[in-house]
């Protein structure tokens, strides 16, 4: 067995395999990466022209064959030359074809069954990336496999590595040590997909929940595969729309791909089972980002519901009822005194006081007492909650008392004017000697 890679490494491709020296960053494990990567996207094909680009994707017809140590496997345009033996990966059935035009892979997928064909990235990347796909089919059936997403390879060579423990289909088609991605057949539901893995050789296949694409696949949809060694979480969304990503998801967090190996993305068509008839899957375009480098993690914020763990976010999404903040905060009283004790009732019910200026004009002080009353208060005899003194010719802001958050009267907001500052104190004021003015809610 091959030791595993020791460090990791992103973005380059089968003849690249020694370190190159354009850029260094240190990745999680603490390991110096030698990478050629920025933050633009390390492979992207658009499958312009009308021709597969041979410089982007080896294609397989039949899936990899058995290798030989020793022998260059012909299989792969570098032809490497592997240092291990092991039985083959694919079917070795051929009957699936493709075609390149107006900026689109079209696959036929054929009848025959066991017919299996790979697209495999000559880039090689570390199990930490981003793909996004857009892809169509021409109609849904149980008996095709289209999976698309990331498969480990030797570090020597870029030979896709066999699982020995995973057992062969009825066609003789064999499994990777280590994969992880997305699932578009193997269902009859036309909107349906899931999350895959399979990690360090292991005899099962991890299968995340049932996914839900926002159209049925006959329309192309955008894929987001995001791959990670804690889980992949894959999605849809609809094709040049800013509309939010359709809701049901699929994620798988067990067997993911092992971060210290290397990785090659392969689209891998299949027919497990006889198809009724030929499905034509479209395939729109390929994007590869490593996600070191674009994704921001959020420590424990990953769908707590632990109050201490809760990340702030700002809603986009518009309520279904209209909220107004704040509503009639402008409502405003005014009085100048009488020459009375000037009992008044502002509001019945809760009252938010939010601001207003109250001053007096002679030199003897007055004090402006508040009640939390529903009535107009009864002075001498009800109890106020706040009494203010009021020098002469001192303006006094409520705002600066009640602060930016106002204060509450929870039964209705009174208030008097009154001669002597005692709660029981029934001494009239002049007319005219004291302006009042509240702002209110």
């Amino acid at each position: 067995m091959r030791e595993p890679f020791a460090g990791l490494a992103s973005g380059f491709l089968e003849q690249d395999l020694q370190p190159m020296a354009s850029a260094e960053y240190s990745s999680p494990n603490g390991k110096t990466v030698a990478s050629g990567t920025s933050m633009d996207s390390l492979l992207s094909d658009d499958f312009g022209g009308s021709a597969i680009n041979a410089t982007v994707w080896d294609v397989i017809d039949g899936g990899l064959p058995a290798v030989v140590a020793n022998v260059a496997v012909s299989a792969l345009q570098s032809a490497p030359v592997a240092t291990f033996s092991q039985a083959k990966i694919g079917s070795g059935i051929a009957g699936i074809t493709d075609s390149v035009s107006a900026s689109g892979l079209t696959v036929n997928m054929g009848t025959t069954t066991g017919a299996e064909r790979w697209y495999l990235s000559r880039q090689i990347f570390a199990g930490k990336e981003d793909i996004l796909v857009i892809l169509s089919k021409s109609q849904v059936v149980a008996g095709n496999s289209i999976y698309i997403g990331l498969c480990e390879v030797d570090p020597a060579s870029g030979i896709p590595l066999l699982n020995p423990n995973f057992a062969a289909d009825g066609n003789g088609s064999m499994e990777f040590t280590n994969r992880g991605g997305a699932e578009f057949g193997l269902s009859g539901t036309n909107t349906a997909f899931q999350a895959e893995a399979i990690g360090d050789s292991s005899s099962t296949k991890a299968v995340g929940n049932a996914g839900a694409a926002g159209a049925a696949w006959t329309t192309a949809q955008e894929c987001l595969i995001e791959i990670d060694s804690r889980d992949i979480t894959v999605s849809t969304a609809s094709v040049d729309s800013v509309a939010a990503k359709a809701s049901g998801g699929s994620r798988v967090s067990s067997q993911c791909p092992n971060d210290k190996r290397l990785y090659k993305l392969v689209m891998r068509f299949r027919n497990p089972t006889a198809p009724g008839s030929a499905t034509s899957v479209t395939v729109q375009r390929v994007l590869v980002v490593d996600n070191y480098e674009q994704r921001v993690q959020i420590s424990t914020g990953e769908g707590d519901q632990l109050a201490s763990k809760a990340v702030a976010v700002n809603v986009v999404t518009a309520a279904s009822t209209p909220v107004t903040v704040n509503q009639n905060i402008q409502a405003a009283h005014k009085l100048t005194s009488a020459a009375t004790t000037n009992a008044t009732l502002v509001k019945a019910g809760q009252t938010l006081i939010w601001g207003g200026l109250v001053m007096n004009t002679v030199a003897a002080v007055r004090y402006l007492k508040f009640y939390n009353k529903a009535t107009a208060p009864v002075v001498g005899t009800d109890t106020p909650v706040l009494t203010i003194p009021l020098p002469q010719n001192v303006p006094i802001s409520l705002l600066d008392l009640v602060g930016s958050w106002s204060w509450k009267a929870t039964l209705g907001l009174g208030y008097a004017i009154t001669g002597a500052p005692a709660d029981n104190d029934t001494t009239a004021v002049g007319a005219g000697d004291v302006m009042v003015n509240i702002i209110y809610q």
